[in-house]
Protein backbone atom coordinates (compact mmCIF):
# COMPACT_ATOMS: atom_id res chain seq x y z
CA UNK A 1 0.00 0.00 0.00
CA UNK A 2 1.54 3.46 -0.93
CA UNK A 3 0.32 6.55 1.02
CA UNK A 4 0.88 9.76 -0.83
CA UNK A 5 1.04 13.11 1.81
CA UNK A 6 0.86 16.65 0.35
CA UNK A 7 2.47 18.85 2.72
CA UNK A 8 2.67 22.37 3.04
CA UNK A 9 5.79 23.09 4.95
CA UNK A 10 9.23 20.81 6.23
CA UNK A 11 8.42 20.37 9.46
CA UNK A 12 12.44 20.14 11.11
CA UNK A 13 12.99 17.64 14.06
CA UNK A 14 10.64 15.38 12.14
CA UNK A 15 12.28 12.40 10.87
CA UNK A 16 11.28 12.09 6.78
CA UNK A 17 13.94 9.08 6.58
CA UNK A 18 10.93 6.58 6.39
CA UNK A 19 9.37 9.26 3.36
CA UNK A 20 10.18 9.72 -0.56
CA UNK A 21 10.63 13.33 -1.10
CA UNK A 22 9.07 14.30 -4.30
CA UNK A 23 10.57 17.44 -6.16
CA UNK A 24 7.98 18.61 -8.01
CA UNK A 25 4.20 17.99 -8.47
CA UNK A 26 4.09 16.54 -11.78
CA UNK A 27 6.21 13.40 -10.54
CA UNK A 28 3.95 13.35 -7.73
CA UNK A 29 1.04 12.89 -9.45
CA UNK A 30 2.70 10.11 -12.19
CA UNK A 31 3.59 8.07 -8.61
CA UNK A 32 0.46 8.66 -7.56
CA UNK A 33 -1.31 6.92 -11.26
CA UNK A 34 1.37 4.25 -10.88
CA UNK A 35 0.46 3.01 -7.89
CA UNK A 36 -2.95 2.50 -8.88
CA UNK A 37 -1.85 0.54 -11.66
CA UNK A 38 0.82 -1.21 -9.31
CA UNK A 39 3.64 -0.25 -11.06
CA UNK A 40 6.03 1.51 -8.94
CA UNK A 41 9.22 -0.13 -8.70
CA UNK A 42 9.48 -0.72 -4.91
CA UNK A 43 13.30 -0.68 -4.41
CA UNK A 44 13.65 2.71 -5.89
CA UNK A 45 10.62 4.08 -3.67
CA UNK A 46 9.35 3.94 -0.11
CA UNK A 47 5.85 3.23 0.41
CA UNK A 48 5.44 7.07 1.79
CA UNK A 49 5.80 9.79 -0.91
CA UNK A 50 5.56 13.44 0.21
CA UNK A 51 5.09 16.41 -1.83
CA UNK A 52 6.28 19.42 0.35
CA UNK A 53 4.22 22.45 -1.59
CA UNK A 54 4.51 26.20 -1.97
CA UNK A 55 1.23 26.49 -3.24
CA UNK A 56 -0.88 23.92 -1.52
CA UNK A 57 -4.57 24.95 -2.91
CA UNK A 58 -3.49 25.09 -6.27
CA UNK A 59 -1.61 21.71 -5.69
CA UNK A 60 -4.39 19.92 -4.64
CA UNK A 61 -6.52 21.17 -7.49
CA UNK A 62 -3.85 19.55 -10.35
CA UNK A 63 -4.62 16.74 -7.87
CA UNK A 64 -8.36 16.20 -7.80
CA UNK A 65 -8.15 17.42 -11.42
CA UNK A 66 -5.69 14.37 -12.99
CA UNK A 67 -8.18 11.97 -11.68
CA UNK A 68 -12.16 11.41 -11.59
CA UNK A 69 -12.85 12.52 -8.40
CA UNK A 70 -15.95 10.99 -6.59
CA UNK A 71 -17.17 11.87 -3.01
CA UNK A 72 -18.18 8.86 -0.76
CA UNK A 73 -19.67 8.54 3.14
CA UNK A 74 -19.84 5.66 5.15
CA UNK A 75 -19.97 4.42 8.95
CA UNK A 76 -17.90 2.89 12.08
CA UNK A 77 -20.46 1.46 13.15
CA UNK A 78 -20.18 0.20 17.24
CA UNK A 79 -22.68 -2.26 18.52
CA UNK A 80 -23.33 -1.41 22.79
CA UNK A 81 -20.56 -4.46 23.57
CA UNK A 82 -17.73 -2.76 21.91
CA UNK A 83 -17.62 -4.13 18.80
CA UNK A 84 -17.00 -2.87 15.57
CA UNK A 85 -19.06 -3.83 12.10
CA UNK A 86 -16.99 -4.35 9.39
CA UNK A 87 -18.13 -5.66 5.50
CA UNK A 88 -16.06 -8.17 3.62
CA UNK A 89 -15.66 -6.94 0.30
CA UNK A 90 -13.92 -8.19 -2.90
CA UNK A 91 -11.76 -10.48 -0.38
CA UNK A 92 -10.94 -7.18 1.79
CA UNK A 93 -11.71 -6.41 4.95
CA UNK A 94 -13.47 -2.95 5.13
CA UNK A 95 -16.21 -0.77 6.93
CA UNK A 96 -19.83 -0.07 5.52
CA UNK A 97 -19.66 2.71 2.62
CA UNK A 98 -20.89 4.19 -1.13
CA UNK A 99 -21.44 7.46 -3.26
CA UNK A 100 -22.96 10.59 -2.14
CA UNK A 101 -26.36 10.43 -4.31
CA UNK A 102 -27.47 14.05 -5.83
CA UNK A 103 -29.50 15.74 -3.00
CA UNK A 104 -27.43 14.13 0.22
CA UNK A 105 -25.75 15.46 2.50
CA UNK A 106 -22.35 13.19 3.91
CA UNK A 107 -24.20 12.23 6.85
CA UNK A 108 -27.87 10.88 4.86
CA UNK A 109 -25.69 8.89 2.76
CA UNK A 110 -23.36 6.99 5.20
CA UNK A 111 -26.91 6.57 7.24
CA UNK A 112 -28.27 5.32 3.74
CA UNK A 113 -25.36 2.92 2.67
CA UNK A 114 -24.44 1.45 5.96
CA UNK A 115 -28.45 0.22 5.71
CA UNK A 116 -27.90 -0.54 2.08
CA UNK A 117 -25.05 -2.93 2.72
CA UNK A 118 -25.55 -4.19 5.97
CA UNK A 119 -29.93 -4.81 6.23
CA UNK A 120 -29.30 -2.77 9.55
CA UNK A 121 -32.53 -0.93 10.51
CA UNK A 122 -31.53 1.30 13.52
CA UNK A 123 -28.41 3.47 13.85
CA UNK A 124 -27.87 6.48 14.98
CA UNK A 125 -24.85 8.89 14.45
CA UNK A 126 -22.82 10.17 17.34
CA UNK A 127 -20.19 12.42 15.41
CA UNK A 128 -18.21 13.01 12.48
CA UNK A 129 -15.23 11.08 12.81
CA UNK A 130 -12.84 11.68 9.80
CA UNK A 131 -12.04 12.24 5.86
CA UNK A 132 -10.41 9.59 3.93
CA UNK A 133 -8.48 9.85 0.13
CA UNK A 134 -8.20 6.46 -1.97
CA UNK A 135 -7.56 5.72 -5.51
CA UNK A 136 -8.86 3.16 -7.40
CA UNK A 137 -8.87 1.74 -11.02
CA UNK A 138 -12.15 1.58 -12.10
CA UNK A 139 -11.96 1.91 -16.10
CA UNK A 140 -10.03 5.27 -14.82
CA UNK A 141 -8.31 6.15 -11.97
CA UNK A 142 -10.58 7.50 -9.54
CA UNK A 143 -9.93 9.60 -6.57
CA UNK A 144 -12.53 8.66 -3.70
CA UNK A 145 -13.00 10.91 -1.26
CA UNK A 146 -14.96 9.44 1.90
CA UNK A 147 -16.19 10.95 4.80
CA UNK A 148 -16.60 8.55 7.76
CA UNK A 149 -19.41 9.01 10.86
CA UNK A 150 -19.36 7.05 14.03
CA UNK A 151 -22.39 5.49 14.45
CA UNK A 152 -24.51 3.27 16.97
CA UNK A 153 -27.00 0.60 17.02
CA UNK A 154 -28.60 -1.19 19.53
CA UNK A 155 -29.82 -4.00 16.76
CA UNK A 156 -28.93 -7.66 17.34
CA UNK A 157 -30.96 -8.79 14.34
CA UNK A 158 -29.40 -10.90 11.19
CA UNK A 159 -26.91 -8.94 9.38
CA UNK A 160 -27.51 -9.50 5.41
CA UNK A 161 -24.67 -8.73 2.84
CA UNK A 162 -25.33 -6.51 -0.31
CA UNK A 163 -23.91 -9.23 -2.71
CA UNK A 164 -25.07 -7.14 -5.94
CA UNK A 165 -22.00 -4.80 -3.89
CA UNK A 166 -19.59 -7.63 -3.69
CA UNK A 167 -19.86 -7.44 -0.12
CA UNK A 168 -19.82 -11.45 0.73
CA UNK A 169 -19.81 -11.14 4.73
CA UNK A 170 -20.64 -9.01 7.40
CA UNK A 171 -18.95 -9.84 10.79
CA UNK A 172 -18.88 -8.07 14.63
CA UNK A 173 -15.32 -7.75 15.48
CA UNK A 174 -14.28 -6.35 19.15
CA UNK A 175 -12.65 -2.71 18.83
CA UNK A 176 -9.13 -4.15 20.36
CA UNK A 177 -9.42 -7.25 17.71
CA UNK A 178 -10.13 -5.41 14.51
CA UNK A 179 -9.33 -7.41 11.09
CA UNK A 180 -6.89 -6.87 8.53
CA UNK A 181 -7.62 -3.81 6.46
CA UNK A 182 -6.54 -0.90 4.47
CA UNK A 183 -3.99 1.21 5.96
CA UNK A 184 -6.80 4.68 5.10
CA UNK A 185 -9.71 2.33 7.25
CA UNK A 186 -6.84 1.59 9.99
CA UNK A 187 -6.84 4.92 10.43
CA UNK A 188 -10.24 5.96 10.48
CA UNK A 189 -10.86 2.87 13.89
CA UNK A 190 -7.82 4.72 15.35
Amino acid sequence: NWVFYLKEDFSQGYNWDSFTIVSNMNSFIELMRLSVLNKIPNKVYKNKIIFFSQEIKNDWLRIINSFSFIEAAGGLVRRSNKELLFILKNGKWDLPKGKIDFGENPEQAAIREVKEETGLLYLEVINFVSETYHLYNDKCIILKKTFWFLMKTNDFAELIPQKEEGITDLKWFPENKTPKTYNSINDVIK
